[in-house]
């Protein structure tokens, strides 16, 4: 330690970074980060974020780390080193400086007045809003309380704190009262989440960004600071949202369900930088988001039309894309929920309210949101590639993108690309993720030949009056080493050969006998169609689901099963083959 520190101040980094990089992996520890970090920061070599990252899994408070940061940023994104250097300024404040010797190496000056100077600096060249914190409050006085200590706790003094109450009569309006650093609005009656929410972003400075924050969440360190470098990481990025344990849309990460007297700093461990930690997202859940002042004047505030609350924040997402924004998932700010405290006082008509509240989004946008939103990770899990692959991949009937923007995400060197035949989906997310509007059965494809590593069809062929020349077409801009990934339904499932032997065959609004499937599949009839058409199955799987059996299944199939030459058991209980084919060899 101290020879290095020495070798540093001698300016001999060389010698300095070879004695560190022999002795780096036993106990690692924030000292040896500050030193690695600093010393590739020198000699221009390429772990400083790497160093600075693992770093902060040991500390994510440490002032010296934060300054790295800002240091690291400043060369291509300066509004992330200002908010680098001031989260190292907050924690400076808060902590103080606890390796003193590698302080020395660091800092030409005393470290309080260098971080000022780099605040100083950089800030004549960004624009970098503060921030308003809008909380709704609601009949949840504990988790109320809880969550604006959580804001104090590790959010810099600066920040607005702006509480809608809505006519609560649990004491919550009695304790806001007495908190000096809150504006507080009192409403008369209950107005709702979105209606509450635009009070909120009526009454903050009309400059500030604006964090939403349901009551029944609370704050980890740095969860607010990573929601705003995501932010500030693109001038398209709109809306930054968290990580948490308790919401939809894909954005749990870690499933625990915990009240408000649990510990919760087991959470802290997913708040640390990470290399790519951006997903795009076509809305997000509005427990926690953050949203860019200039976004939300251009494209206007929560459409109160979804009062008392739920898919207001869909509807801004939407709108957003549709103004040429970015809804961006931040995987390294991870914000606790417990969950629907202020809704679950109205129980009784909940249901009611968002059934009602869906309609109203179907009806605004003219599409049912909640069948093209999907993620599928069931043909996610049949991808072999390494996650720093460079990889095409094109999706056909991709709806929203939801499925291509994870596979960005989990491959971030991969090209996205995708195909919907609904035109007002396909320029919603046009720009989300190279998406295009077109019918695959009558269009040219705009693509280089043998381009696509992966081409996926989930759920799309059984809508198609003629699959096997498509298939057969596709064959075509498949890669020699690609693999043509889908999902098909099963004819032979249970539910549809009983009610067949019985005389029943009715279509339905979804599922097997969907009404707008053309065409129909078994087992074989699969294989024969990608042989038929170009391809060889590398692996067929089933998604199995037992739907709508009654008491007379198990003797019915034990007679069926009799029958000389009847498929397998197992085949009636499949609802879904997944298919992973490559193309023949010729």
């Amino acid at each position: 330690m101290k020879k290095i520190i020495e070798l540093i101040k001698e300016k001999k980094y060389e010698n300095a970074i070879e004695i560190l990089s022999n002795n780096l992996a036993d106990d690692f520890s924030v000292e040896k980060a500050i030193e690695g970090a600093f010393l590739e920061a020198q000699l221009q070599m390429n772990e400083v974020f790497d160093l600075i990252s693992e770093g902060m899994k040991i500390d994510g408070e440490n002032c010296i780390l934060y300054y790295l940061l800002g240091n690291y940023y400043l060369e291509y994104n300066k509004n992330k080193a200002l908010l680098s250097y001031k989260n190292a300024r907050y924690y400076y404040h808060k902590h103080g400086i606890k390796e003193t010797d590698v302080a020395t190496v660091v800092f030409d000056k005393e470290p309080i007045k260098a971080i000022e100077d780099a605040i100083s600096e950089v800030s004549e060249c960004t624009d970098v809003r503060d921030v308003s914190i809008v909380v709704i409050s609601y009949n949840t006085r504990e988790y109320t309380q809880k969550c604006i200590e959580s804001i104090r706790a590790t959010c810099d003094s600066d920040v607005e704190i702006i509480v809608v109450d809505n006519h609560s009569v649990d004491g919550s309006l009695e304790w806001l009262k007495n908190q000096k650093d809150i504006l507080l609005i009192e409403n008369q009656e209950n107005v709702g989440f979105p209606k509450g929410c635009n009070q909120g972003i009526m009454k903050a400075k009309a400059e500030n960004d604006i964090f939403l924050l349901q009551s029944d969440t609370c704050l980890l360190p740095n969860s607010l600071f990573y929601l705003r470098l995501g932010l500030y990481d693109n001038d398209k990025n709109a809306i930054t949202g968290s990580v948490t344990n308790n919401a939809n849309n894909y954005q749990n990460i870690d499933d625990q369900k915990i009240d408000i007297d649990d510990n919760v700093d087991c959470f802290i461990k997913y708040n640390y930088p990470l290399n790519n930690p951006y997903e795009d997202k076509c809305y997000l859940e509005s427990f926690a988001i953050l949203i860019h002042r200039p976004a939300l004047e251009k494209v206007g505030a929560l459409d109160e039309r979804f009062t008392l609350g739920n898919y207001e924040d869909n509807d801004l997402g939407y709108r957003m894309l549709k103004a040429g924004y970015r809804n961006v998932l931040v995987h390294n700010s991870f914000i606790v929920h417990y969950g629907g405290k202020s809704f679950m006082k109205m129980a009784s008509s909940y249901v009611d309210l968002l059934q009602k509240n869906k309609n109203l989004m179907i009806d605004k946008w003219k599409f049912d949101f909640t069948y093209y939103q999907a993620i599928r990770y069931d043909l996610l899990d049949l991808f072999d590639a390494d996650s720093d692959d460079k990889i095409n991949v094109l999706e056909i009937g991709c709806g929203l993108g939801e499925t291509l923007s994870r596979i960005k995400f989990l491959y971030p060197n991969a090209k996205i690309y995708g195909i919907e035949i609904v035109e007002d989906i396909a320029n919603l997310v046009h720009e989300k993720s190279n998406i295009i509007c077109g019918d695959i059965t009558k269009m040219t494809l705009p693509y280089e030949k043998k381009y696509f590593d992966y081409i996926i069809m989930g759920d799309v062929i059984e809508h198609l009056a003629d699959p096997e020349k498509v298939l057969e077409m596709l064959t075509e801009y498949l890669a020699d080493n690609g693999r043509f990934l889908a999902s098909i339904p099963n004819l032979m499932n249970a539910s549809v050969i009983y009610d067949l032997l019985h005389g029943e065959f009715e279509y339905q609004d979804s599922g097997i006998l969907d009404r707008t499937h053309l065409r129909f599949f078994t087992y074989k009839s699969i294989i024969r169609m990608f042989r038929r058409t170009g391809y060889e199955i590398d692996n067929l799987f089933y998604k199995s689901l037992t739907l709508g059996r009654t008491d007379n299944y198990p003797e019915f199939f034990n007679q069926l099963l009799k029958i000389e030459g009847v498929c397998d058991r197992e085949i009636f209980d499949v609802f879904q083959f997944l298919v992973k084919a490559k193309l023949k060899e010729k």
